[in-house]
């Protein structure tokens, strides 16, 4: 198989290749003959007529074109020092931050913010720039009739800025290569403050939070009209109380000292509005107490009961009355009041009074001596922490308490084996023939008689 023939080499080898971010005009267009217009003579105000030979575009770059420069000497075995340093001094004309204000006669209020960012080009061939998908313009001299360089652009052309390469899309191939410090000096960095000064004590002191940039429009009004922002507070937002929870009687705390005269705190979260008419009454109101759990007797029984001190527990009783500061208690229309009611749930309700009464059928005896005789088991606490719960991995004295636990339970072990042992052979003797025992060599039936009747 013949060998492929060498890839020809480019139109123009003395070409250097500069990538232009937001190229003059505004909006640049290569189909509109205007706009190709404006931007060739811009570049060639700033570089001449002569040099400029193409220029590049593609139509998803994002807002870039592809200059073409011609680069003098390269190709010619001795090269002139004089040529050298005007390209050279193209160069330092041409790379940085074209400020639209500055380069053009008469801008447009719009025009007098905009800037175009010109750096060197990742593409240092007509073929790399080919293959990428970039589509050529060469220049024509038809463009240059008739036009002069001072007509619409500052002369001279005015010096240039520094600056940074344009953030693109990480998953497109980058154009942009960073200014060289030779042409284009960096501007230094921003002097540290003083220590010591305001302004180093407040960067050190100043911990909070930074406020983001308020969003303005149909962006911060958000879903359903909300006024969104992104800024951040240093204090936890504040959350609104659950209307569907109230107070359990889990939470209640029952007295558990018979001998304690104190009742429990009666519990207030605000005056009680008054009722308005015509609102429904309460179906708390409603609901007897179990019967068995709580005892409606006088007030000697309660007495009689903190006297004795022989009560365990005691149960409070709770008046409730609804409180409209925290809950409005409503029921769905067609449902039963005492049917919806959870017995085990008690809404926002204040509590006015309490009482202590004995539970119904309590008495001095303990019903669960062995748990409680559990619950109060000594545990052996550690000789060097004095703490019940020491690890075996960790603490010293609890790894030789468990080696002796583990060498006593092996001890027993090896006891009931031996024991098991001993008594394998019993009842398994030999003996003669239908004369031994029930074991090997003999007969059972012998030492039962010789009736051969089985139920006999």
């Amino acid at each position: 198989m013949p060998a492929r023939s060498p890839t020809p080499d480019g139109l123009d080898p003395d070409a250097d290749y500069y990538t232009v971010y937001q190229p003059y005009p505004l909006n640049f267009d290569w189909d509109i003959h205007t706009d190709v217009l404006k931007h060739v003579r811009w570049i060639a105000a700033c570089v001449g007529i002569t040099p400029f030979q193409a220029f590049h575009y593609k139509p998803k770059a994002p807002s870039m074109v592809i200059v073409e420069i011609k680069r003098p000497g390269l190709t010619e075995k001795k090269k002139d020092p004089e040529v050298e340093k005007a390209y050279v001094k193209l160069k330092v004309r041409f790379l940085g931050e074209h400020r639209w204000k500055e380069i053009l006669r008469a801008p447009t209020l719009e025009e007098r913010e905009r800037v175009t960012r010109v750096f060197p080009c990742v593409h240092q061939s007509n073929r790399s720039v080919v293959k990428d998908g970039w589509h050529r313009i060469a220049s024509n001299p038809d463009w240059f009739k008739g036009w002069s360089a001072n007509q619409d652009f500052v002369d001279p052309y005015p010096s240039t800025h520094y600056c940074v390469r344009p953030n693109v899309d990480i998953t497109r191939n980058p154009l942009c290569s960073p200014l060289p410090a030779m042409y284009k000096t960096p501007p230094p960095p921003p002097a540290k403050p003083v220590v010591g000064s305001a302004t180093w004590v407040s960067a050190k002191t100043d911990t909070g939070p930074v406020a983001g940039p308020v969003l303005q429009g149909a962006w911060g009004r958000g879903r359903g009209g909300r006024n969104l922002s992104t800024r951040t507070s240093g204090a936890n937002p504040k959350v609104a109380p659950s209307r569907s929870k109230g107070i359990r009687l889990i939470d209640i705390i029952l007295a558990q000292d018979a001998s304690s005269s104190n009742l429990l705190a009666v519990v207030s979260r605000g005056p009680a509005p008054a009722r308005p008419p015509g609102l429904p009454a309460n179906p708390w109101n409603k609901i007897p107490p179990p019967p068995g759990v709580m005892r409606t007797s006088s007030g000697t029984a309660l007495s009689n009961a903190t006297q004795e001190g022989s009560l365990d527990k005691q149960v409070a009783h709770i008046s409730l009355t609804e409180n409209r500061g925290v809950d409005v208690y409503t029921l769905g229309d067609g449902l039963d009041d005492e049917a919806s009611v959870d017995a085990m749930f008690i809404p926002r309700y204040e509590v006015t009074e309490a009482a202590v009464s004995p539970v119904d059928g309590a008495s001095g005896e303990n019903l669960w001596p062995a748990a409680d005789n559990a619950s109060t088991a000594s545990v052996p606490l550690c000789s060097l922490h004095g703490r019940p719960n020491c690890k075996p991995g960790i603490c010293r004295e609890a790894n030789r308490r468990r080696k002796l636990e583990q060498a006593e339970q092996r001890k027993r072990e090896a006891e009931q084996s031996k024991a098991r042992a001993s008594n394998r052979g019993a009842g398994r003797g030999r003996g003669r023939r239908g004369t031994g025992g029930c074991g090997r060599g003999g007969n059972a039936s012998h030492n039962q008689g010789s009736s051969l009747d089985p139920w006999s």
